[in-house]
């Protein structure tokens, strides 16, 4: 049906530019000093451009960022659903599998997940998992007083209330529900490593099975958590701070579950902020300032240009190479680092002062460089992805929930990207 629609496309742009002809020349001189509007050339259209998706996922995607009047007639009702979800659970295996719903919308609340080298065998790729749940940029945000940090507490807390506000709460529910938020977090806090002792990598390196991460952070359910966010099935996975996991394990169990389920909802609403409503947008853009100093929220095309390339980066990165590098100039680049090459090598292979070992290492290490210019020899394949005109935070979510996926899949696989 899509490709319908092109092809009845192309033959209204063509009868419209027969029309623009003929209104041309009936026109005579009269119209010799409006500016030169150019006909409809088939001939400019990339005729490897899929039609049903990449001549049309960064149009819609870009339209529905920039429909603002739109996105402010449905308020926070496109994260309603998503809310409800989490408001419905009742239990605490429950809450863990709305966790792990969160986690596939791009959010990753209570900690970090992703896939990354293995730090003994960097030629392949391992799942990792790290401390996180935080909404200001560090634990000492939480734990010190100095003045500044105080002042940023009570900044955070403010708008923690207030963007709790906007989605319907009264003021003494808003007030909890920061409190809760802010006690949250500051055991989160409490639970993570100093920056400055993961400085060094050692810190960072445990490696482990998903049953001896089970012995050490039972509540968790990781095994059911990774199946439930699409990871394959792997044997080791990096934990950057084993003792995070097993200091928020007691937390899982102490903390009341109505206070879990407010942080959660708390991390869904923030992390979903700039794609949903003008007044959340601003009351976001305020905490921004207070934590940054940005004196001004970007023009709204800018932000959406940063989104579009946020979910859609090799698409519109595509088209963008089309326009300013082109195939002709990534053959020109590679014959000339492959010129490169072949004079270091000739070069290493008559240097006096290196011995016949040293030349070998170092044959070995140039064969070893894996030349990127450009572009990729194969681009991302969006195929899959719905962008829907009208739906900004349901791109945004299907857009995340892709690029996980994407990730996800390295795991297990050989670091090449």
């Amino acid at each position: 049906m899509c490709k319908y629609l092109f092809r009845a496309s192309l033959v209204l742009l063509f009868a419209l530019n027969l029309v623009h002809g003929q209104a041309s020349k009936d026109a005579g001189n009269k119209n010799a000093d409006l500016p030169f509007a150019p006909g409809f050339n088939i001939g400019g259209l990339d005729k490897s451009a899929d039609p049903c998706t990449d001549f049309y996922q960064i149009g819609d995607f870009y339209s529905a960022c920039m429909d603002e009047e739109a996105l402010n007639k449905k308020g926070v009702a496109p994260l309603k659903p998503e809310l409800d979800r989490i408001a419905a659970v009742t239990t605490r295996a429950q809450f863990l599998a709305a966790l792990a719903r969160v986690s596939l919308l791009g959010v990753n609340p209570l900690f970090s997940e992703g896939v990354g080298p293995d730090l003994h065998d960097s030629t392949h790729n391992i799942a990792t998992i790290d401390q996180g749940g935080l909404t200001l940029p560090d634990r000492d945000y939480y734990l010190k007083d100095d003045p500044d940090m105080v002042t940023i507490r009570q900044a955070v807390t403010d708008h923690i209330k207030k963007m709790f506000a906007l989605i319907g709460q009264t003021p003494e529910q808003s007030a909890q529900s920061a409190a809760a938020v802010m006690k949250i977090e500051t055991e989160l806090a409490r639970s993570a490593m100093d920056r400055t002792l993961r400085r060094d990598p050692a810190s960072r390196d445990h490696a482990m099975t998903i049953a001896e991460l089970e012995k050490i952070a039972p509540s968790f359910g990781f095994e059911r958590y990774f199946a439930a966010v699409g990871a394959p099935r792997f044997a080791k996975l990096n934990v950057g701070n084993p003792d995070f996991f097993t200091r928020v394990n007691a937390l899982i169990d102490s903390i009341p579950l109505e206070s879990w389920k407010t942080y959660l909802a708390w991390q869904l609403l923030n992390g979903s902020a700039t794609a949903l409503s003008d007044d959340i947008v601003q009351e976001d853009f305020k905490f921004q300032q207070a934590l940054t100093g940005q004196q001004q929220l970007q023009a709204r095309w800018k932000r959406c240009v940063n989104a579009t390339d946020a979910a859609l980066g090799e698409a519109l990165g595509q088209r963008y190479v089309e326009k300013t590098f082109g195939e002709d100039g990534k053959r020109r680049m590679l014959k000339m680092v492959d010129a490169l090459e072949k004079a270091l090598k000739e070069d290493i292979g008559g240097l006096p002062w290196m011995t016949d070992t040293t030349k070998k290492q170092a044959q070995i290490k140039l064969a070893a460089i894996r030349n990127k210019i450009g572009f990729p020899d194969r681009w991302r394949d969006y195929g899959k992805l719905e962008i829907e005109r009208g739906d900004m935070l349901g791109n945004v979510q299907r857009a995340a929930i892709f690029e996980g996926n994407r990730v996800l899949q390295k795991i297990g696989k050989p670091a090449t990207n």
